[in-house]
């Protein structure tokens, strides 16, 4: 009820203020009558169909001050943006996003949606673009790739233009970001920089999904560079970033494995804080007269620094006796020494504590030559050409204490790892295009690719020199003065280097047929692939030396068929892959460095082969007044990978074996209705619904070894239902939502209980012009979760943001006061479940602050 209350509160706050905007209040009713003037607004159209290409007008929806394009892009009718910068239109993943029909960090979408200013655009354009090399055939002949293209506003396509903003609030939040572009004729350059630490990478406060994860901090700096000719026959690119992120990640876990013999529990805490530095550059240069190269160079380096610490329990009964997770894990590790009476007597299998740290850098390096030279008679040849390295040096320390609930003695283990990888690639690949026929085009092609990959993973065990045992005192990270010393510790059993070298032939013939005109845009494809790879590694381990290969083919065909219209259109697909398992499975050896989690190969492993198809039907009216989009996809594995696993349940250790299995397949659908129902467009609605279904086939795991694996078969559905109701003026905007996740799975192995688990949420957002020209923006939701194990997640959370913005210096400067999370109700909650086990956590989350923030922005246009 209280939940209630705010929202109703809330939305008779917000109506109040917005009738500011909308409501007309003549001095008298003279003055209603006697009008000297007339003005007459038309309205904003904001979605548009033409052809194939949807329109967004973006001067059509609301946009905050010193919000960024990911803000406006979230709005779109139809559009969904992940954390990750995915972007899907109606269901269908963006390829990436350009900015005036150029590249802008091509792929990187997450860049571009954090750091462009939103009031810079005009319009944003959705539609199926033609690859570089069709433009300089002049006939469509590769699939096109489906855009997102960010048209600015006049004034911004020459001179140049910056926005900045500094903030700091309570909990010690900062934030402080520029973004800066120039643009010529030919050329434009941009520069960003970002820091803080309110888990967002752009101006993303109001999206309780950034907030809802581990407090992180974050700098990031970067450019983009691009330059050509008039023509733009010529032109290259330069971008470059850099980013420093620390975090502090806490939480817990409590996981259930189903078992023929009852089922496990493990509940664990973690502690660790990361800290990550990567840097990238990139330069792309093309030449399309008088012919068409492109060549390209990338470098990138990580490095990531980890410290950590873990506790964990493991029951052979369901411990919710004692409590939440966190509260079982108490009780395990107030003691000594393990009870052997008692209920924890009985059920707990044992404990380990683990102190960590590890150290990881990686450098990789590709380039890329492609060729195309177009014939007198209008086909083309093509030639590629491209190559990489890369290496990996990973350090990783750990002193590990396992408590075994018997009368075993317990299990000390100071460990240092170190595994260094190389690997290199080279592919080449030519090819001849036959475009004689209108729309269509007949290819051929030819391709070789070598990729070696070398890799050492030396184990020690320290705690077998003589001083270096559970009470030797010994500096986590600190190794031996001697090389000698340090051999003398060398876990040779578990110690091993392997080299793997693929050799991949691939012939293929295709068939395009492409056709874009006024009504759309068609287009089907029928690609012939033949495959052949050859295997090779080479083994060393110990007393064992050797080297195992295959070798094998594959043909599966791809067919897929799409018609685009600004009324809709329909489609559908088929395609299969094919997935090997690892070399290292013929390699007759076992792996228990991990006390706890014993793994043996298995040589006898089939590929496993996955079958797709897909289909999708949409509906659309010109002027964005309503469209309906369909789709559905099906999937079939055949000779599935899976893992078997033998318990013993008196020491709680497992045996792992991987295994084929069949019957493993899954289907989703999707819906999405979004539609105007006023003639001023002032109201839209918005509805999608996610269906899944997917039967999950594993092995179960035996007792202690005396049974055969069996099959353990888990029923999946996967619901999640969102809606939308939104109004839309000039400078009010208010939105009610809510979505409900039902998640469902049902088993007839013995013990499976069935899992009914609701997460739902409901709420407001407004964002209205007051006073004095304030401009005020609220967010109450209310989230829900209801059928969780732990009964400490079946919870009800109120999440309430609220700013308040003031422009002044013809609108140059604004300051705005942010409160997020004003009722400190925001937690981090994640739900998984499988053909072995379901599993729940919660990591910790930024705590609720209040922040002041000062922003200015700039624009020169040359006369």
């Amino acid at each position: 009820m209280n939940s209630l209350r705010l929202l109703l509160i809330a939305l008779a706050m917000a109506f109040a203020a917005a009738s500011h905007a909308f409501t007309l209040r003549p001095d008298s009713v003279a003055d209603s009558l006697m009008l000297n003037d007339v003005v007459v607004k038309g309205t904003r159209i904001r979605m548009v169909s033409r052809g194939d290409t949807i329109v967004f007008d973006a001067q059509a929806f609301t946009q905050n001050e010193g919000s960024m394009l990911k803000e406006l892009v979230k709005q779109l009718p139809g559009v969904e943006v992940d954390k990750n910068g995915t972007i899907k239109v109606d269901g269908h993943a963006v390829d990436y996003l350009t900015l005036n029909g150029k590249d802008f960090f091509k792929g990187k979408n997450k860049i571009m949606l954090d750091n462009l200013p939103s009031y810079t655009v005009k319009k944003i354009n959705v539609y199926h673009k033609s690859t570089p090399k069709s433009r300089y055939m002049g006939h469509d002949m590769e699939d096109k790739d489906y855009v997102m293209d960010v048209e600015l506003k006049r004034d911004f396509l020459k001179g140049y233009s910056a926005n900045a903003e500094v903030a700091y609030g309570t909990e010690q939040r900062k934030l402080a970001r520029l973004f800066a572009m120039g643009y010529t004729a030919n050329s434009r350059l941009a520069l960003y920089a970002n820091a803080n630490n309110i888990n967002v990478s752009g101006n993303d406060d109001w999206q309780p999904s950034a907030a809802a994860v581990s407090p992180t901090s974050t700098k990031t700096a970067g450019l983009n560079f691009s330059t050509g000719n008039k023509d733009e026959t010529l032109k290259n690119t330069i971008d470059g970033e850099i980013s420093w992120t620390n975090s502090d990640p806490t939480g817990w876990s409590a996981s259930e494995r189903f078992m023929a013999s009852g089922n496990i529990f493990t509940n664990s805490t973690n502690l660790s804080h990361d800290k990550n530095l990567s840097a990238s550059f990139n330069n792309y240069f093309e030449l399309s007269k008088p012919l068409f190269l492109s060549a390209s160079v990338s470098a990138s380096y990580n490095r990531n620094r980890n410290t950590g610490l873990n506790r964990t329990a493991r029951f052979n009964a369901d411990p919710a006796t004692l409590g939440s997770a966190e509260q079982a894990l108490d009780s395990v590790f107030a003691f000594p020494r393990l009870p052997a009476q008692g209920w924890l007597g009985e059920a707990l299998a044992n404990r380990t504590a683990t102190e960590s740290s590890s150290q990881t850098h990686t450098l990789w390096l590709n380039g890329n030559v492609y060729l195309t030279q177009k014939l007198k008679n209008g086909d083309g040849v093509n030639l590629s050409v491209s190559g990489s390295y890369g290496h990996t040096a990973n350090e990783s320390f750990d002193r590990y204490r396992l408590d075994y609930n018997t009368e075993q003695t317990p299990d000390f283990r100071h460990r240092y790892n170190d595994t260094p990888t190389r690997s290199s690639m080279f592919f080449i690949r030519t090819g001849y295009d036959m475009t004689r026929l209108k729309h269509w085009t007949f290819s051929a092609y030819a391709n070789y690719n070598l990729s070696t990959d070398r890799s050492t993973n030396d184990r020690y065990r320290l705690e077998r020199l003589t001083g270096w045992g559970i009470d030797g005192g010994q500096a986590l990270g600190s190794l031996p003065s001697t090389r000698d010393s340090l051999l003398l510790a060398l876990d040779v059993a578990n110690s091993y280097a392997t080299t793997t070298t693929k050799h991949n032939y691939e012939g293929q013939a295709s068939a395009i047929y492409m056709k874009t005109d006024d009504k759309g845009y068609t287009r089907f494809s029928l690609i012939l692939p033949v495959r052949q790879l050859h295997e090779s590694l080479h083994y060393t381990k110990a007393v064992i030396d050797t080297t195992v290969s295959r070798r094998y083919t594959t043909w599966w065909p791809i067919v897929q068929f799409n018609k685009y219209g600004e009324r809709g259109g329909y489609g559908f697909g088929y395609r299969a892959s094919v997935s090997a398992p690892s070399l290292n499975n013929n390699v007759d050896t076992r792996d228990d460095s991990n006390p706890l989690a014993i793994r043996e190969n298995n040589p006898l492993l089939k590929n496993a082969t996955t079958h797709y198809l897909s289909a999708e039907r949409s509906f659309r009216k010109p002027l964005g007044e309503a469209s309906l989009t369909l789709s559905a996809t099906a999937m079939i594995t055949q000779h599935a990978l899976a893992t078997g696993r033998t318990y013993n349940r008196t020491t709680g250790v497992y045996t792992y074996r991987p295994e084929n299995v069949e019957g493993n397949w899954g289907a989703t659908a999707f819906a999405n209705f979004n539609c105007t129902f006023d003639s001023l467009r002032h109201w839209t609605l918005d509805a999608t619904t996610n269906l899944n279904y997917a039967p999950n086939v594993d092995i179960a795991t035996d007792n202690d070894g005396t049974q055969n694996n069996r099959l353990s078969r888990v029923d999946n559905y996967n619901t999640t239902q969102s809606v939308t109701l939104k109004y839309q003026n000039e400078e009010t905007s208010i939105q009610a939502d809510g979505q409900l996740t039902w998640r469902h799975s049902s088993s007839h192995n013995q013990g499976f209980s069935t899992i009914n688990a609701f997460d739902f949420n409901y709420g407001l957002t407004a964002n209205v012009r007051l006073l004095w020209k304030l401009k005020a923006a609220t967010d109450l939701k209310v989230y829900s979760r209801r059928g969780y194990a732990d009964r400490t997640m079946n919870t009800n959370d109120v999440l309430w943001n609220l700013s308040l913005t003031k422009t002044f210096a013809k609108e140059r400067f604004a300051v705005k006061l942010a409160c997020m999370d004003l009722l400190h109700q925001l937690k981090n909650v994640t739900y998984y479940v499988d053909g072995q086990g379901k599993t729940e956590s919660r990591t910790n989350s930024i705590p609720s602050y209040i922040m002041l923030s000062l922003s200015y922005k700039l624009n020169t246009t040359p006369r």
